[in-house]
């Protein structure tokens, strides 16, 4: 069970969700229903690039979204591209941000600060539902 099984009883706010596939989808759904904000991102899309972006997206996990949290401009405009509807905005990644950083590159452009979500659980990740 997920954080998502106790909408109903937590102090409205946002749900952050890693991933954009159908299950997810229908999580998203169910917390709007009891009243929360829901921005999502795809954690998965790090390893691809240009359309492969929207191989993990299913189109319900975007139009339950309040705002779709794009990794880059490019990405962005893939995203837009598929779902010109979307809010979306450019959060960067954390994890490319830290290499950069590692290897002596400039860090994101943008300087203010962000925080860095565990967002390991394998319970659901990988799970596409068709």
């Amino acid at each position: 069970m997920g954080l998502w099984t106790n909408e109903g009883i937590l102090p409205k706010g946002c749900f952050l969700f890693k991933t954009m596939n159908s299950f997810q989808g229908e999580m998203m759904n169910r917390v709007r229903q009891g009243g929360h904000l829901v921005a999502s991102a795809d954690e998965e899309a790090l390893a691809l690039t240009g359309d492969g972006w929207l191989t993990n997206i299913h189109a319900d996990a975007v139009a339950a979204s309040d705002l779709v949290l794009a990794q880059n401009e490019k990405h962005r405009n893939v995203l837009s591209k598929a779902y010109p509807t979307a809010a979306i905005s450019i959060a960067g990644n954390a994890r490319v941000d830290l290499l950069r950083q590692a290897v002596g590159r400039a860090a994101r452009p943008i300087a203010q600060p962000y925080i860095l979500f565990n967002t390991n659980f394998p319970l659901i990740n990988g799970y596409v539902k068709p």
